[in-house]
């Protein structure tokens, strides 16, 4: 009986890391303050996943090359139902990633990777916040 308290002690833990990260890592994404899809500034902004994070914590959760600035708009609408609608979204954001020089093929590749370690990845996270403020 006691054997099964660390693991549900850990597995909170570890929840509470996750969800401090992926606040900094949206923090961070969402600095420019513009929406990247639509160019407005005045709607509320939100971090996109351009690769979608399933449900195995992996690397491209953290990436900071895996992520958009997107008003709360054009976050609903990558996420529409609509096909026409989720096809053009998909284009203009192949086509940001052009401009920034990331492949998407390798991106899509380097966020399924495994192995990560979520006390570092907090204090990089940390660390670039900062510095970009």
């Amino acid at each position: 009986m006691y054997q099964k308290f660390p693991k549900k002690y850990k597995k909170s833990k570890n929840k509470t890391i996750i969800r401090s990260c992926l606040k900094l890592w949206a923090d961070i994404i969402k600095l420019p303050g513009v929406c990247e899809l639509c160019g407005d500034k005045n709607l509320q902004l939100h971090g996109h996943h351009i690769v979608k994070r399933g449900w195995a914590l992996c690397q491209g959760w953290f990436l900071l090359k895996n992520g958009l600035c997107v008003c709360w708009k054009c976050h609903q609408k990558i996420h529409s139902t609509n096909f026409n609608i989720v096809k053009e979204y998909h284009e203009k954001t192949i086509a940001i990633l052009d401009r920034k020089g990331i492949n998407y093929d390798l991106l899509h590749i380097e966020c399924k990777s495994r192995g990560v370690d979520l006390g570092l990845i907090k204090i990089a996270l940390k660390t670039i916040l900062k510095e970009r403020k």
